[in-house]
């Protein structure tokens, strides 16, 4: 297991990866090293990975989790004690070597997407194109739409 240890400017965040460099644990500490929240990766018997955790402060309460999906993910947040749906991701191959992935709310709504396509050098693998609002406008990511900026993710905290 390998420890990566970041600081910026009000929280720390501690990654634990395996050996393929993929984090297994995340562990989100303010500047004081007090637990903000505690993210593990879970798997299945076939090594798969289903879903990232997140836990709160007191290491039982979940506040945070995302599902993968055969063809991308389903974000949920802990909302009046309840984990509830606020983000879905769908991707799908345009042709072999373009995809898609597509944002959606959590009414199913779709929020915008991005293009991407395989680069020549297949260790590189796949490269955006562009993303693009719900109407196919190109979006500035420093400046999205506001549906899209008001996505939340699991592990937003």
């Amino acid at each position: 297991m390998q420890v990566e240890i970041l600081t910026y400017d009000d929280f720390k965040k501690i990654l634990y990866r395996n050996e393929d460099g993929i984090a297994q644990r995340v562990l989100i500490l303010d500047l004081n090293d007090n637990v903000i929240q505690d993210e593990m990766c879970e798997y299945d018997s076939q090594g798969k990975q289903v879903a990232d955790v997140v836990f709160a402060s007191d290491y039982i309460t979940i506040i945070g989790m995302r599902k993968y999906t055969d063809n991308g993910s389903e974000d949920y947040r802990l909302i009046d004690g309840k984990l509830c749906l606020v983000q879905t991701r769908k991707s799908e191959w345009l042709d072999p070597d373009t995809a898609k992935t597509g944002f959606y709310d959590n009414q199913g709504q779709l929020v915008g997407y991005n293009i991407a396509q395989r680069d020549a050098d297949e260790s590189i693998g796949m490269i955006s194109t562009g993303w693009f609002d719900k109407y196919g406008n190109e979006m500035d990511l420093f400046n999205p739409p506001y549906e899209f900026k008001s996505l939340k993710e699991y592990s937003d905290y």
